[in-house]
């Protein structure tokens, strides 16, 4: 079992070719690198940061896809009613992609979101929920390992890949221990995309929630950070409003506007399903806070506690382990009568 990210890196070392590069990030140390978060920020706040997880980015795309579905009907009723058809026998068209938006709009705001990883300023310490499991980690002598990689197959050829791995561990189980990748999705990516994400998380639990674009700390929130954010909080939706930006420079430059017009057409076409993903995603997001257990949601809140997981986890620790220990004893009495008296 791997306990700590030098001995992931030194693992690493042996098992990837020398090529690639790989590097041990530090929490109190600069790697180097400008800070920059490439968009996997989903919240910044005064107080703790989340980074989205692959699972949540796939959150509304069904009840988008239904959406479409129910505007194409529309659209199409009101076709066949300028060709003569009684408008409401074309909406009859409507009923069956009706049922199936509602019934997963219905199944995607009931079923648990995937949640992020928080990174909490105020208490120094991360959050991960694997299957209802809660595990953490303190940010005091913290180490990150950032690699790269590279898949070959006979589909996409050969692909670099890149990881940022922290270690952490069980609350109240500290040998339960597991590899967490905090730089999303990684394909394409490259290890000094993710010492930059790794200086930009850096920047906030040590500088404090706002910095420039060295990470040294600032008063209130930058230009920077103004134009990080907006990198997050890019949506499908913000694509129309792009579209209609790229229509208006190309009217302005050479007036070939054929493309720009028929992304604009593109984007008025996907519009219902974009919004409807948007609005399914921010409304699981705004609710998923409750599915964090209670040592974790007292601590998000500004006046909660300010312990660490790790300072009140003792106890429980030890509760677990007797239990656990008692399990075991349980199990093998069961499997081997003969030796219980051993």
């Amino acid at each position: 079992m791997i306990k700590s990210a030098r001995q992931l890196f030194n693992d690493i070392g042996e098992k990837v070719a020398s090529q690639f590069p790989r590097f041990l990030l530090r929490g109190d140390h600069n790697s180097g690198y400008a800070p920059n978060q490439y968009g996997s920020v989903e919240q910044h706040g005064d107080f703790y940061l989340s980074i989205k997880t692959a699972k949540a980015e796939s959150k509304g795309i069904p009840s988008g896809v239904a959406a479409f579905g129910v505007t194409g009907t529309f659209v199409v009723s009101l076709i066949v009613w300028v060709f003569g058809v009684p408008f409401y026998e074309g909406l009859w068209l409507m009923g069956l992609p009706l049922i199936f938006f509602i019934l997963l709009f219905s199944w995607e705001l009931y079923r648990p979101f995937p949640l992020p990883i928080i990174f909490n300023r105020r208490t120094q310490e991360i959050y991960y929920d694997l299957n209802g499991k809660l595990y953490h980690i303190p940010w005091e002598g913290i180490e990150a390992v950032a690699y790269e990689y590279r898949n070959v197959n006979q589909y996409a050829g050969s692909m670099t890949h890149a990881n940022l791995d922290l270690i952490l561990q069980r609350f109240a189980d500290p040998e339960d221990r597991i590899i967490l990748n905090v730089g999303g999705h990684t394909s394409g990516k490259r290890a000094e995309t993710l010492a930059s994400l790794w200086e930009y998380l850096r920047a906030y639990m040590n500088e404090g929630p706002w910095f420039d674009e060295e990470g040294r700390h600032a008063p209130q929130k930058t230009p920077f950070i103004r134009e990080q954010l907006n990198k997050s909080g890019f949506t499908m939706r913000g694509q129309l409003n792009h579209a209609k930006e790229q229509l208006a420079k190309a009217k302005q430059s050479d007036g070939r506007v054929g493309a720009a017009r028929g992304a604009l057409w593109n984007a008025y076409a996907f519009h219902p399903m974009w919004f409807t993903q948007d609005m399914t995603y921010r409304i699981c997001r705004s609710r998923s806070v409750k599915q964090w257990p209670e040592v974790v949601r007292e601590r998000l809140d500004p006046n909660g506690p300010a312990t660490r997981l790790i300072d009140i986890e003792g106890d429980l620790a030890a509760k677990f382990k007797a239990e656990k220990g008692a399990r075991i004893k349980a199990q093998n009495a069961a499997l081997y009568p003969n030796r219980a008296n051993d």
